[in-house]
């Protein structure tokens, strides 16, 4: 009886294990990618986008002048449920300026890899994402950004959608 007890937890396990590993190869499609598939810039009415998966470090060639070697950084917007309020993309840019850091591009985005319960004066998963030049990474931590890394999002519009204040879907 302690066997069959034993191989039935066993079992629990491993389907537990194989259920919480998921398709780790699904490949976002990376926004910046100029040779391959691209998405609509905000000012195109792009609403959502997917995120770069990996590297988050951007090099390339560019004028004289022009930062080559980038990567992005986030911030959370502090935007409520029901509320609205929060941070905007251009009060955040300026954090980044007054502390000495070049910011290369901004966008507003939100995360896709934590769930949010629907309650007003929650937390949303809005946030407010800077390209910046890689070397400023540690400024831009002791400012408090975190680099996006692994973390899941989309670009999203900057402006709040109608009815939540939260600029996350009213679902």
């Amino acid at each position: 009886m302690d066997f069959r007890k034993w191989m039935v937890a066993i079992a629990a396990l491993a389907v537990l294990a194989l259920a919480g590993c998921g398709d780790r190869d699904t490949k976002s499609v990376d926004p910046r990618n100029a040779g391959g598939d691209t998405m609509s810039t905000e000012s195109e009415g792009s609403e959502s986008g997917a995120a770069p998966s990996a590297p988050e470090t951007q090099q390339g060639t560019g004028p004289q002048g022009q930062v080559t070697d980038t990567l992005w950084v986030m911030e959370s917007r502090g935007t409520k449920q029901c509320e609205g309020g929060g941070l905007t993309v251009e009060q955040s840019r300026g954090k980044l300026a007054d502390g000495g850091i070049q910011v290369v591009e901004s966008r507003c985005g939100v995360r896709t890899d934590r769930m949010y319960p629907s309650v007003c004066g929650g937390a949303t998963g809005d946030i407010l994402l800077h390209r910046i030049p890689t070397a400023m990474l540690d400024a831009a931590l002791e400012l408090g950004f975190d680099p996006v890394g692994n973390v899941a999002y989309q670009f999203s519009s900057c402006a709040p959608k109608q009815g939540s204040g939260s600029g996350a879907s009213d679902i």
